[in-house]
């Protein structure tokens, strides 16, 4: 849907053109002009559409009765996790904030185990609600008896929004390029390269874009966002904070915030279906969220749940890469029907030297907060791409293949095309969208990615992945890490891939992905469905429940054993260096 004709002058009449090729019209009131550009009131009146859009779908009588079918499941399933929580026997002393800003139904689920097993529902809990779904979250708080709940926004006094807007014409007006902002000083030492993050994410872009003309807004509202947090924080003064992201314009400050002032957070997400929770203990623990093994972790094993692990990591790459897992990357990586393809089949449509090569490079998401997890030796992830594709122009005794990220479409956001040269020599090429992912990788001599899974699967499968930065894997041994960008880019342009040993680089990669993407196996079928399924989940969790009594006492258990312990891994990490059988997830 496209904006066509906006008039500068209230009131409003956008055309909007579908994607039908209709023209709709609206006419959107009280959206002033003055001292704003004209980025900015499109801006409001796409919003005010949708708000009339939601309001139509709203009355008509189909959706009503939809609506009021998936309250009553909600109503059913909030409840009763509601009662769970309030049935436990563990009493939890002092204050706790509930982060209700993100409105998802296996989310609360996530948090209702985690207020069970440490007895929450007994202390004091202070709910806070952000700018969506913000009633839904009400309701959930008053199902739970979460008397307690505060409007995120609202935390910000008048003199927070003055101080914010001067504070963010000062730092634009000392800004010449984009490697600036990571270099700002804001307030309460909030890290620049976690606001730079939230920028791209607003513009939708891979590098922070200095031209956009609601940068200023967009710079005011993370200040505005810092400062509304730092109030809650010091009103509130939790021991313990549940957030369901630690990245995001008001998550990052209220979990930043939070932990400086001495309160632990819990971060409960979700990853193919099963409960991760990030803790997070110290400022620094922000750039380490993601529930995966380190080196250490992996070397506490003993050789029989290794051989195990082994097993279960090779299993699952393999019904990965063939599009026999459900959750949505892997859907987008390897689902539905595509193009075959043999190494044999690339050389020749590119008419390459088949006994050269072939260097992948596969990209991630631009915008999906790059710093999060500690990269320092770029400015972002399209700086990456540019040197890196500066190394491969270079180097033609070499095939180099561009990957563009699969969920470059679901995002709708700029293409991988976009930062590489307008016109490439013969050995540099870009993958095409149609072919087979799975026989592409395997077509492959080596891998480049900076954090991406397909950094893991290549390795499962014996392929040598090079690593730029740190991520999720990067110090486990399978891959090659590099701790500078100038050892990065020396080792790219050389044969990197010999320093490597094919069959530790394949074991060390299994035992890691057996690990992240299986369960123990007394998991059972506690097992949750992909949360971009959002309120469809909710039908199905009593049932799940009470299906899985042993299951969910096992989990309540661990989940508490972990918290008290002093592990400095994640929760799912944990579970698994506990158990001694495993299994797959269902897919």
């Amino acid at each position: 849907m496209a904006f066509v004709n906006a008039p500068p002058t209230p009131p409003y009449l956008f055309l909007l053109v579908s994607g039908r090729g209709r023209t709709e019209s609206f006419f959107v009131f009280g959206v002033s002009m003055t001292n704003r550009t004209t980025a900015r009131a499109a801006q409001e009146a796409r919003r005010a559409v949708d708000g009339l859009k939601r309001l139509w779908r709203r009355l008509h009588p189909v959706h009503r009765r939809h609506w009021r079918q998936e309250q009553l499941h909600r109503k059913i399933a909030e409840e009763r996790l509601g009662e769970l929580a309030r049935t436990a026997d563990r009493r939890f002393s002092g204050t706790v904030m509930l982060d209700g800003m993100f409105d998802n139904a296996n989310y609360w689920m996530r948090m209702a185990l985690v207020r069970t097993a440490l007895g929450t529902a007994h202390a004091r809990e202070v709910g806070v609600t952000g700018p969506y779904s913000a009633d839904n979250c009400r309701r959930t708080f008053q199902r739970w008896g979460v008397n307690e709940v505060r409007d995120f926004d609202s935390a910000a006094r008048p003199e927070d929004h003055t101080k914010a807007r001067e504070e963010a014409r000062r730092l634009i007006a000392a800004t010449r390029e984009a490697d600036d902002v990571l270099c700002w000083q804001l307030p309460h030492d909030y890290p620049a390269p976690i606001l730079y993050d939230a920028l791209i994410k607003q513009q939708r872009h891979g590098c922070v874009q200095l031209d956009d003309p609601l940068l200023e807004d967009r710079v005011t509202e993370i200040l505005l966002s810092i400062a509304a947090a730092w109030r809650l924080v010091e009103e509130v003064k939790p021991e313990l904070l549940m957030c369901s992201h630690p990245v995001g314009l008001r998550y990052s400050p209220l979990v930043w915030l939070a932990v400086r002032r001495g309160a632990t957070v819990l971060d409960p997400f979700g990853s193919f279906g099963t409960l991760r929770i990030a803790r997070i203990r110290r400022p620094e623990g922000i750039y380490r969220c993601w529930d995966a093994p380190t080196a250490a972790d992996l070397a506490a094993l003993d050789d029989e749940r290794r051989t195990r692990l082994e097993s279960l990591g090779r299993d699952y790459i393999q019904r990965r890469t063939a599009g026999q897992t459900t959750d949505l990357a892997a859907q987008y990586a390897y689902g539905g029907a595509r193009q075959s393809l043999t190494r044999e089949a690339i050389c020749r449509a590119f008419n390459w030297d088949p006994t050269k090569p072939i260097l992948g490079v596969y990209t991630t998401t631009w915008f999906d907060y790059p710093h999060y997890m500690g990269m320092s030796h770029f400015r972002d992830l399209v700086e990456w791409v540019e040197q890196t594709a500066q190394v491969a122009l270079h180097t033609p005794q070499y095939n180099w293949l561009f990957k563009r990220h699969p969920l470059e479409d679901w995002y709708k956001s700029a293409t991988l095309a976009e930062f590489l040269p307008k016109t490439l020599p013969p050995h540099v090429r870009l993958a095409q969208d149609a072919w087979n992912a799975g026989d592409l990788q395997r077509a492959l001599d080596a891998l480049v990615t900076f954090w991406g899974t397909a950094g893991v699967e290549a390795a499962v499968q014996g392929k040598p992945v090079i690593l730029p930065d740190q991520g999720w894997y990067h110090d486990v041994g399978f891959a090659l890490w590099n701790r500078s960008r100038k050892e990065y880019l020396e080792q790219l342009g050389g044969p990197w891939w010999e320093r490597l040993d094919p069959e530790q680089t394949r074991r060390k990669a299994r035992i890691f992905a057996g690990v992240v993407f299986g369960v123990p196996e007394w998991q059972g079928g506690l097992i949750m469905e992909d949360d971009a399924r959002q309120t469809a989940n909710y039908p199905a969790m009593p049932e799940l429940l009470s299906q899985n009594r042993e299951a969910l006492e096992r989990e309540l258990s661990t989940i508490r054993q972990w918290f008290d312990s002093d592990a400095e891994c994640n929760y799912h990490t944990y579970k698994m260096m506990q158990a001694r059988t495993y299994r797959l997830a269902a897919s």
